[in-house]
C-alpha cells in the first residue's frame, strides 16, 4: 500500500503576527487587504479548535487571556480554497 501527502497550498499573502509571545492579546496583520475571506482558527497542541472566525479585513485583534499557558497554532485558511498558512502562538 502506498500512502501520499499532498503538499499545502499556501496563502499569497504578507502577514504579521505580534507581539508573540503574548500574555493575553495578540494581533494579526496583513500587509495588504485579503482579496478573500479568511477563516482564523486557534487551535491546542490536540488538534482542537479553541476559537475559530472569518474575516475580510486587514486586522484582527485575538484576545486569549482566558487560556492558560503554552503553544498554540494559528490557522489562516481562505474560505473558497485549501490554501492556508500556519503560526505558532505563544502564551505567557
Amino acid at each position: 500500500e502506498i500512502l501520499t501527502v499532498k503538499s499545502l497550498q499556501k496563502l499569497d499573502i504578507t502577514v504579521h503576527v505580534y507581539p508573540n509571545p503574548t500574555l493575553d492579546v495578540f494581533h494579526i496583520q496583513f500587509h495588504e487587504m485579503p482579496e478573500k475571506r479568511i477563516q482564523v482558527s486557534l487551535l491546542n497542541a490536540k488538534g482542537q479548535i479553541l476559537k475559530q472566525q472569518d474575516f475580510a479585513a486587514n486586522y484582527l485583534e485575538m484576545n486569549i487571556n482566558t487560556l492558560p499557558s503554552g503553544i498554540y497554532i494559528l490557522n489562516l485558511k481562505a474560505t473558497d480554497s485549501q490554501a492556508q498558512n500556519s503560526y505558532k502562538i505563544i502564551k505567557k
